[in-house]
């Protein structure tokens, strides 16, 4: 826990801090400056606890959060590697509505979870009232039926980030294909993956595949 909060305090010093000074400060200052992010990283960690225990255990509420930007980012490199007509409005479409659905289901499921309308039901732990040697008649319980979430709110927490992925790839392609689609003589056959690289290379003539010293290497011809 020391050594994380103290590589926190030190990115979120260089990323944000120190570009918005304007003069020069020494090594102390900075210390004494990354000791207070510390601090203050320290405290907003300990009052988290109060949530967490309200939204159930700390792996579902981790996994649940990392799966917010896990599966689009994910599904934004599976589809720049994959999908040659992807173009930039497809990811940031994709990448925008996987980001902002996978927020809405995690706070909706939590939500549910925090109400009692979501519960995980804990298997017994007594053999208070076994009847395993003696056969008692069963006590007659109406129970109301609980009011059930949203669907979405009752997948599991583990198929987070392949529904993000599915959105980006899915949200991708449908915007790909009603925009304009790249340019396949500007296309770089180096980005993409091995397997759907030879079908850029038969439209582009720029580039073929040589032996050289005994291994393939992908090489740019000059163009006419």
């Amino acid at each position: 826990m020391s050594s994380t909060l103290n590589s926190l305090g030190a990115t979120l010093f260089e990323d944000f801090v120190r570009p918005c000074l304007n003069i020069k400060i020494s090594d102390k200052t900075s210390n004494n400056i990354i000791k207070l992010l510390v601090i203050i990283i320290g405290a907003i960690c300990v009052v988290m606890v109060f949530f967490v225990d309200k939204v159930g255990g700390i792996v579902q509420l981790a996994m649940s959060m990392s799966g917010v930007s896990s599966g689009a980012s994910f599904g934004l490199f599976t589809f720049g590697m994959f999908y040659p007509r992807g173009n930039s409005k497809g990811a940031l479409v994709g990448s925008v509505v996987s980001l902002l659905g996978m927020g809405w289901i995690v706070f909706g499921a939590q939500m549910a979870y925090s109400d009692g309308t979501i519960k995980y039901p804990k298997l017994p732990t007594s053999t208070e009232g076994c009847g395993f040697n003696i056969t008692l008649p069963e006590p007659i319980v109406t129970e109301v039926p609980p009011e059930e979430a949203f669907v979405l709110f009752r997948i599991t927490f583990m198929y987070y980030t392949l529904m993000g992925f599915a959105m980006m790839i899915i949200v991708g392609m449908i915007v790909g294909l009603f925009t304009e689609s790249p340019n396949v003589e500007e296309l770089n056959p180096t980005l993409f993956s091995p397997v759907v690289r030879k079908y850029v290379l038969r439209k582009k003539q720029k580039y073929e595949m040589k032996i050289i010293d005994g291994k393939k290497v992908l090489y740019m011809t000059p163009s006419e």
